[in-house]
């Protein structure tokens, strides 16, 4: 999916959207999960493991997954990379893919 920028991205995430960790630079256990987003807000998003109802990302805050601020446009760098393939980082936290809608 092509997401070239902050309000682009905030866009593709409603609920029910996958997303793929492609590196976590906090946690590292994180790269290559598919997370799912719950609940989108104008400042923030939470997701879930997609397919694993019981790990400890999916069932924090009640079942709405972990929480995730969007933070400022400025802190977000938009690549493509080979194949048309778009990227999202947020600085210091993951760089991840939002996948095409099922």
């Amino acid at each position: 999916m092509c997401v070239k920028n902050l309000s682009q991205l905030k866009k593709a995430f409603e609920s029910g959207h996958d997303f793929k960790i492609i590196e976590h630079f906090v946690r590292p256990e994180y790269t290559g999960q598919i997370r799912t987003i719950t609940k989108a807000q104008t400042n923030a998003f939470y997701s879930v493991v997609k397919g694993d109802p019981a790990h400890k990302c999916s069932t924090a805050n009640h079942g709405l997954g972990v929480f995730c601020e969007y933070g400022k446009a400025a802190d977000w760098t938009f690549t493509e990379k080979c194949g048309g393939i778009w990227t999202a980082t947020l600085a210091g936290t993951f760089e991840i893919q939002i996948l095409e809608k099922e």
